[in-house]
C-alpha cells in the first residue's frame, strides 16, 4: 500500500560550498602555495538522523498501523549526486 509521505528535513548545505573553499585555501597556504580556485568532481549525499514512518500489516480483514522510529547513522545510505549535489536540496 502506499500513501503520501510528509517529510520535514533540514540541510546544512548552503555555506557547504563555502566551507569547501575555505578548506582548500587554508590547506594550500598550510604549505606557502597561493589559492586560486577549487572544482568539484564529485559529490555524495546522506541522511541522518530519526525517520518516523507509518506501517501497515495486514492480514486476512484486519490491519494493523503503527508508528516506527527508525535511526539512519551517518554511516549508512550514502548516494551519488552529481555535480548538482552540491546545492542545497529544494524544498519540493
Amino acid at each position: 500500500m502506499v500513501d503520501t509521505g510528509l517529510h520535514r528535513a533540514w540541510t546544512s548545505m548552503k555555506s557547504q560550498l563555502f566551507k569547501a573553499q575555505q578548506m582548500a585555501k587554508e590547506w594550500v597556504e598550510g604549505f606557502g602555495g597561493n589559492f586560486h580556485a577549487i572544482q568539484i568532481g564529485e559529490t555524495l549525499r546522506s541522511f541522518t538522523g530519526i525517520a518516523t514512518v507509518r506501517v501497515r500489516a495486514t492480514v486476512g480483514h484486519d490491519s494493523y498501523e503503527r508508528l516506527v522510529d527508525i535511526n539512519v547513522s551517518p554511516d549508512e545510505h550514502w548516494i551519488a549526486a552529481g555535480l548538482t549535489g552540491a546545492s542545497p536540496i529544494s524544498d519540493r
